[in-house]
Parts: C-alpha cells; sequence; structure tokens
C-alpha cells in the first residue's frame, strides 16, 4: 500500500507501478516505466491493468537479449536507465517494460528499495554539485563523498527525487542466469580475439576481418554506430590492414622484422577491435628503455588511416586541405614547418609525417579548407 496521503496507480501501457500525492488526481504525466503519456486516476476509478505479458518461468530458454537486459539489474537499476528504447524495441520484439514485467512473474528480478547514497552515486558528479549547491554545501569530494553529504542534508528532499523511480535488481536465479550470459559473452570475445590475433600473425588479413565481423554479428548490440555486422563489407578495414603491413616510417627503418611485424600485428588489432591500447598484442620481450612501442603502433595505425582518411577526401571533391600542427614546442621540425600550410589537394601529404620524429607520435590533423 502507498503511504498515507498517496495512490499508487499501474500504466495501461507497461503495467509500470505508479506512486504520486493524492492531489495528483487527473494530471497527464509521462509513464516512468515506458514514457507514455498517461493519466493519473484515483482509486475508484479504474481497477490496475494487468499487461499482456509472457512470463519465462526460470527455466524457460531466454534469448540473447532477453538476457542482456536481464543482466542490466545485476545491480538495482530502473528501466529510464536503459536509455533509449528503440533499439531494445528491435532486439526484444517487445517493448523492455512488457519483458521486465515477464521477468518480475517469472522470479528473475524483483522491486528493491536502494538507500539514498546508492542512488546518488548513479547520478553524475555535476548533478551531485548542483544538488548540493542548492542546499548551500560543499560541492568538493568523490561521488561517494557528496552522495553522503546529501543524503545526511536533506534525506526528506532526496528520496523525493526518487519517488518515481522503480527500481529493480535481479534475484539469486535471475543473477545466475545473467551472470553466465556474461560470461559465456567474456568467453566467446576472447576466442574472436586470439583466432584474429592468430590470423594477423600468418598474415592472412581477409580471415582476420571475418573473424571479427562474425563475433560482433553474433551480439545483440554490435559495436559501432550505423555498423550492419550481418551485412559486412570488409572492402575498408582490409584496406586499411595491407596499408598497415606494407607501409615504413623513417622512424622505424631501426627496428629488426620481428618487432616491426609484431607492431603491425598490434596495430592491426587496434584497428578491428576499436581500441586505442596495442599493450595486450606488443611481446613482452620489447624492449621499453629504447622505444615506446605504443606510441610506435600508434603512428603506423594513424598513417594507414591517414591515406585513406586522404583518398576520402579526393573523393568527397575538396580541392584544398590545411594541416593543423599541436602547437606544442616538442613537435619535430618535421611537424612544425608544416603547421598551417595549405595544400591543394592533389599535393596534400599524408598524416602523419613518413619523417616525423615527435618522441609522443605526430599529432597534426589534415582538415579541409574552405
Amino acid at each position: 500500500m502507498g503511504e498515507p496521503g498517496y495512490i499508487t496507480n499501474n500504466c495501461q501501457y507497461c503495467g509500470g507501478g505508479i506512486e504520486f500525492p493524492d492531489h495528483g488526481v487527473g494530471a497527464e504525466i509521462e509513464c516512468p516505466h515506458c514514457a507514455r503519456l498517461i493519466r493519473l486516476v484515483g482509486p475508484t476509478d479504474t481497477k490496475a491493468p494487468t499487461p499482456c505479458v509472457t512470463e519465462p518461468s526460470p527455466g524457460t530458454r531466454l534469448s540473447p537479449a532477453e538476457l542482456l537486459l536481464l543482466s542490466k539489474f545485476l545491480s538495482p537499476s530502473y528501466i529510464g536507465s536503459l536509455g533509449s528504447f528503440e533499439p531494445w524495441n528491435a532486439v526484444l520484439e517487445a517493448h523492455p517494460s512488457v519483458v521486465i514485467n515477464g521477468f518480475l512473474g517469472a522470479g528473475l528480478l524483483e522491486k528493491v528499495a536502494p538507500d539514498l547514497v546508492f542512488l546518488l552515486c548513479s547520478e553524475s558528479s555535476s548533478n551531485l554539485k548542483s544538488l548540493a549547491k542548492e542546499r548551500s554545501l560543499p560541492m568538493s569530494g568523490t561521488k561517494p563523498v557528496l552522495a553522503r553529504r546529501l543524503a545526511k542534508a536533506d534525506p526528506e528532499g532526496i528520496a523525493r527525487l526518487f519517488r518515481d523511480r522503480m527500481y529493480l535488481s535481479c534475484t539469486p536465479t535471475g543473477r545466475g542466469l545473467a551472470e553466465e550470459f556474461l560470461e559465456a559473452g567474456v568467453k566467446a570475445e576472447q576466442q574472436a580475439r586470439d583466432r584474429s590475433l592468430a590470423a594477423l600473425q600468418q598474415h592472412q588479413l581477409e580471415e582476420a576481418c571475418r573473424v571479427v565481423a562474425s563475433f560482433e554479428a553474433s551480439r545483440v548490440f554490435g559495436r559501432g554506430l550505423g555498423i550492419n555486422w550481418q551485412k559486412y563489407d570488409p572492402s575498408r578495414d582490409s584496406e586499411v590492414l595491407h596499408l598497415i603491413f606494407s607501409q615504413r616510417l623513417v622512424r622505424h627503418e631501426q627496428f629488426d622484422g620481428r618487432a616491426l611485424d609484431n607492431i603491425r600485428v598490434a596495430a592491426a588489432m587496434m584497428h578491428l577491435w576499436g581500441t586505442n591500447n596495442p599493450k595486450p598484442y606488443l611481446e613482452k620481450s620489447l624492449n621499453y628503455d629504447e622505444v615506446d612501442w605504443e606510441v610506435e603502433t600508434r603512428m603506423l595505425l594513424s598513417r594507414a588511416l591517414g591515406i585513406v582518411h586522404l583518398q576520402e577526401i579526393k573523393s568527397a571533391g575538396i580541392q584544398r586541405v590545411r594541416v593543423l600542427g599541436s602547437g606544442s614546442v616538442g613537435d619535430c621540425q618535421v611537424c612544425r614547418s608544416d603547421s598551417e600550410v595549405v595544400y591543394p589537394v592533389a599535393q596534400a601529404p599524408v598524416l602523419p609525417h613518413v619523417g616525423c620524429c615527435c618522441p609522443n607520435g605526430c599529432r597534426c590533423i589534415l582538415v579541409a579548407e574552405i
């Protein structure tokens, strides 16, 4: 039952519970669970609707999309934290709130009441500072420090901020299913990384692209925006990989074949997996006292991407480009001398400059000159 002076409604679309002061009867609000516009009614106006839900039992095999959704509640959370519902609608073939109600009915999720400090820690630091400022409290400290300060200073006011949110968390059964799903995903990704690494080490570049694409296509939400991994075209990635394995910067002429091949493989893994960290793919035996191998790996990848970028600029019909340097006093002479120079696109240099010897890597960029 609601607190004295409060009424509980259920959304007619998703069935989510909504508790509100009794003077709010008749108001139209956005459902905090499914974001649809609903009208608040009194206890005599209607009975709480029962949404049409197919409730999965713990023994029922859930789809990967359902298991991913369930995993979002391993710690207390509310449906609004899922972000946009459109991607979820597509993979679940139902509104997330409908599936969540099924989880509740099947004993995979349960309603919980997190403490105020936990709730506040789920907010952004800037929001916590704003709340502190409104209450004339110090705005310094980490999120937990701010959260404890706010909860202690204004427990009732802070509680009102979260009153319309229904927090859910996995039951032990739901937790087991969600954790097993996530663990299987981590294992599958590691296997795909190992296979793509082995393919690159054998210079099987197209095979490495196919391995990554196959893994991403198997995920509920593949990595990257606007990429359809089911219809993946490997041509651009394959071109970048071929450039990584064929380009040589002046600063790399001192490297022996083994070291150069290793940074080529690491650069290719960075590109395929969308990471800026080559360290997991660099051999432990490389000597970091003389060479920063992570910088050299990034330079090699940047060179390959720079060639493709310049080709795309030309294809777009851009006539002139400008080189923008970092302006740092630590830049090498090659980068400093080219900074702010405007080129006809046909004469534009590929970045990073082949002769760049900046200790921390080239930071020049090429932009269209309007």
